[in-house]
């Protein structure tokens, strides 16, 4: 057995020996064993893996609370924030939520990267108030860009407190009706997310039946078969449970079902009749498909008549204001019309429709973005 007693120390690589040292070599004579004194003991290795644990003595505790002292923390469940303390001024509830503090009329909306602070949050009394004053400026100044932030930083302080139920309902069927006035489908399209969980979690609102009306427009635009089977599905369920009740007879909900059965059949005549007679802001939606509804119409009845259309019956049939609006709509897409009497050449048309089909129509833009 090697005896550690009677070799030298080691030294750091490429040292060299400090040669005014004397090796002193200790034998176990030099060393008694009454001169060695006994480390103290800081507790035991037994059941603890191999890790000392700290006995808890009174100075182990003593010092333990200067450290929370020093930091300025209260001991708290990890992972949670502080329950109400006199420096927390309520921003936190017993259970971890965030309540907001702040009394700002009007906040800057931006992308939290942190955890929220209270003091920047403000509390659903106030939220309530600057509902009522984006809604006032949206009428008096119209001004979507600012309408639409602030809409976002309410629904921001919404999400950070947990509020769910009729307010936040109330919230983004507002801001998803006027994107719809401006064609935002993107922000459209989140508010509408964000009200089918909260239609789903039983908030209740007269409104219902609208804003489905508007997703199954909408899946008929971005053309999501799979998504509008199961819409449909749901709706059969809700029926049959009885959960649906008188509500299906809302004027939007049956104008929605009736585009999606003519779209589904090819009845174009019946699916521009209900375009020209949309309530609420269903046209609004249909604006978004009706011109590649327009070219698909246009391949059928070139197809159907070979020897050309007049003008008049194009308009009439597809829902243009005028022959006028006909008429560039046609040379938009790169077929000329016979002027001189008012008619379409179907044959040489059918190629550039069926061109636009596959490179313009083929996708449907959702991002529409202001």
């Amino acid at each position: 057995m090697t005896n550690w007693n009677e070799r030298p120390l080691p030294r750091a690589a490429g040292g060299k020996p400090n040669p005014n040292r004397k090796n002193k070599k200790k034998t176990k004579s030099n060393v008694s064993s009454s001169s060695l004194t006994p480390m103290p003991s800081l507790g035991t290795e037994e059941n603890t893996g191999g890790i000392i644990a700290l006995e808890s003595t009174p100075e182990e505790l003593r010092q333990r609370e200067q450290r929370l002292m020093r930091f300025g923390t209260a001991a708290t469940t990890w992972g949670q924030p502080a329950t109400n303390t006199e420096d927390n001024r309520g921003g936190w509830t017993a259970d971890g939520k965030i309540i907001g503090t702040s009394r700002d009329l009007e906040k800057p909306y931006f992308r939290l990267t942190s955890a929220p602070d209270p003091a920047t949050v403000r509390p659903l009394e106030m939220l309530k108030i600057a509902y009522t004053h984006v809604k006032r400026k949206w009428k008096t100044e119209n001004n979507y860009k600012h309408a639409c932030e602030q809409l976002k930083s309410i629904r921001q302080d919404l999400t950070v407190q947990g509020i769910r139920g009729r307010f936040a309902t109330t919230i983004y069927e507002y801001h998803a009706r006027i994107a719809l006035e401006v064609a935002d489908l993107s922000e459209y399209n989140q508010c509408q997310s964000q009200l089918r969980e909260l239609y789903t979690e039983g908030s209740e609102s007269n409104t219902n039946n609208e804003f489905i009306a508007y997703e199954i427009l909408y899946l008929l635009f971005s053309g999501n078969r799979s998504e509008m089977n199961s819409l449909l599905e749901r709706r059969a369920l809700a029926k049959v449970q009885g959960k649906a009740g008188g509500k299906t007879k809302s004027k939007a909900l049956r104008h929605a079902l009736a585009v999606r059965a003519a779209l589904a059949v090819g009845n174009y005549h019946q699916f521009f009749k209900l375009y020209q007679d949309a309530p609420n802001r269903n046209a609004l939606l249909m604006d978004q498909f009706i011109p590649r509804e327009r070219v698909k119409a246009l391949i059928m009845l070139c197809k159907s008549y070979p020897m050309g259309l007049p003008l008049d019956f194009i308009s009439r049939e597809l829902a243009f204001y005028s022959v006028d609006d006909a008429t560039q709509f046609l040379e938009k897409h790169g077929i000329k019309v016979d002027d001189v009497n008012g008619r379409l050449e179907t044959k040489p048309a059918l190629p550039l429709l069926h061109a636009a089909i596959a490179n313009k129509y083929q996708k449907a833009d959702i991002k529409g973005q202001v």
